[in-house]
């Protein structure tokens, strides 16, 4: 271990649950809604109310803004799916029940400011929101990625553009993108 940069005994290890008392506040370590790595925690500061919600609530958008209300409501919650679609695959599978009940932990929390890694922060109460957004995610179906006639030789605007696969390519089975056998 001589060339892991911290020492051991300055690290406090946390699973989903647990808890650190930090000065004056207690933080307390979640999975989060969503995550795309086993080892993704989020992290509750119970003295501000934020959530540290990792990936979660990431949105593909496409103007710079210091503030999730920066983005349109609508705009916002698809682009969320979005992200949640590529960000996680998986989350088409889930069981729509269990996911509400998993996502029920945020909502009782309910967080006064949500940071995330793909989303400028979001205030004024945004859990609800953010979190109808993602039981939007399992019943819609994955997303597919664009073939190569999009991308050859345009200006690459379909890397911005909010939404999941056009309806012309989702097949009756719920999958997106051209199917090849």
């Amino acid at each position: 271990m001589d060339t892991f940069p911290v020492p051991l005994d300055r690290l406090y290890l946390v699973n989903p649950g647990d808890s650190a008392d930090i000065g004056a506040r207690k933080i307390t370590a979640l999975r989060p809604p969503l995550w795309d790595s086993p080892p993704t925690l989020g992290y509750y500061n119970d003295k501000s109310g934020a959530l540290f919600s990792a990936d979660s609530f990431g949105a593909f958008i496409s103007a710079k803004c210091q503030d999730a209300d920066d983005i349109p409501a609508a705009e916002r919650a698809q682009a969320q799916t979005t992200f949640a679609s590529i960000l996680c695959p998986w989350v088409h599978m889930l069981d729509e029940a269990k996911f509400a009940a998993h996502l029920k932990v945020v909502r009782d929390m309910d967080p006064e400011l949500i940071l995330g890694c793909h989303l400028p922060p979001a205030r004024k109460n945004k859990a609800d929101e953010f979190l109808k957004a993602l039981t939007a995610c399992p019943p819609t179906g994955p997303w597919f990625g664009p073939h190569q006639g999009p991308v050859g030789g345009d200006d690459g605007a379909w890397l911005t553009a909010p939404g999941l696969a056009p309806a012309t390519q989702r097949q009756p089975n719920g999958v997106r993108g051209k199917q090849t056998r």
